[in-house]
């Protein structure tokens, strides 16, 4: 349950940010660096932690 709610943030952050730039209020060096930041680091954390789980299960 709590990582559906964590992907509709997620999307729902992502959606936002997609609106300002249409609009006109975000430059493209400021959208790439929020999403360098906020995203990347996100999906890096939840892999390097699934990469983990995998290891200490196998060995």
């Amino acid at each position: 349950m709590n990582g559906v709610i964590f992907y509709a943030e997620e999307r729902r952050r992502l959606l936002w940010i997609w609106m300002k730039i249409r609009e006109g209020y975000m430059g493209i060096a400021d959208f790439m660096g929020r999403m360098g930041v906020e995203v990347w680091g996100n999906w890096c954390k939840r892999f390097i932690s699934f990469v983990r789980c995998i290891k200490i299960r196998v060995s």
